[in-house]
């Protein structure tokens, strides 16, 4: 009989053939004493990628639990996450990973969950990582580990902030292992809806204000960089000028969770400024944000790039875009 998981390893891929593999073997690395089960959801992919999991299925089947689509459901504006892979988690613990990333510390999960065990006060636990930068074939250093730890010593009240705030306090998906009941204990459904680009960073806010945070200085994992990766660095485009506004529209949302004034004027003057940016790319595009918490000289810049060309072409020189 099939033991009950206490690790559900959550992954979702899409397109990433040259990526999966060494994704998995990161999962079948681990040196685990307890039962954990692995799922993986391919949003049909166009390559091989999904070929690739359901052959490690068929080699591990009672560890790997595919569920590999026969349509896009992205493009159908569904949350993969919370329409098939969660429901699908029996784990009292959850540990996600994307396609492209991967772990390289065999006792990343065991080291994780024995913390938790054994930390009932504690919700959430995350590591070190390294950056990959797929372009360059290199690896760099995670920059935010004593940053991190300073956080953690002196400023532990404020950690949701730290977080919330350009990612002072960093958390990486790749390196988290977190109690699955936190899921049920958000009471914010707009916050984690598709509506925001990103769900990660909710889930790390959400989990300061709600439990401790364990942080772990080890590098356990690697996060690669690629021209897709939603924080590459590389040549700026309108999908990139997209993702930086709905990063500045959680902030602002968010900021009704904190009691920090100068930061939520911060937030709202951020996010004034990437209105106008990306309005220089798309000028029909409406926030479902308040757009009347920016300032007044703001509004104008922005009306104005919404409504002239010539604005636009200044603005795009102005600031570089």
């Amino acid at each position: 009989m099939t033991q009950q998981p206490l690790v559900s390893i959550l992954c979702a891929t899409y397109n990433q053939e040259k990526y999966i593999a060494q994704t998995i073997e990161g999962f079948l690395l681990q040196k685990v004493n307890f039962p954990i089960e692995i799922i993986i959801h391919d949003d049909a992919s166009t390559d091989g990628t999904a070929k690739i999991v359901r052959e490690y299925a068929e080699k591990y089947p009672d560890l790997i639990k595919p569920i590999l689509q026969t349509e896009n459901q992205y493009s159908k504006k569904v949350s993969v996450w919370n329409t098939f892979v969660y429901p699908k988690a029996q784990g009292k613990y959850y540990a996600e990973c994307e396609g492209d990333d991967y772990w390289i510390d065999p006792n990343k999960l065991q080291r994780q969950v024995d913390f938790l065990e054994s930390h009932p006060d504690y919700i959430f636990s995350h590591t070190a990582f390294q950056y990959y930068d797929q372009t360059n074939d290199k690896f760099l250093e995670d920059k935010s580990i004593q940053q991190n730890l300073d956080i953690q010593k002196n400023k532990q009240s404020d950690l949701s902030l730290y977080i919330l705030d350009a990612n002072q306090y960093r958390v990486q998906t790749v390196t988290t292992v977190y109690r699955s009941s936190l899921w049920s204990k958000i009471n914010d459904d707009f916050a984690i809806s598709k509506y925001f680009l990103m769900g990660d960073t909710q889930l790390f806010f959400f989990a300061s204000t709600l439990g401790k945070i364990h942080y772990d200085p080890t590098v356990t994992s690697v996060y690669r960089l690629t021209p897709n990766s939603a924080c590459h660095r590389g040549e700026k485009n309108k999908a990139q000028y997209r993702f930086n506004l709905s990063c500045e529209e959680m902030r602002v949302y968010l900021s009704k969770y904190i009691k920090d004034e100068a930061i939520i004027q911060k937030f709202k003057k951020d996010f004034g400024k990437a209105l106008i940016r990306y309005a220089v790319f798309d000028p029909t595009f409406r926030s479902k944000i308040n757009e009347g918490v920016i300032s007044a000289k703001q509004k104008i810049a922005l009306f104005c790039a919404r409504h002239s060309r010539i604005a636009r072409r200044i603005i795009k020189k102005k600031w570089r875009l």
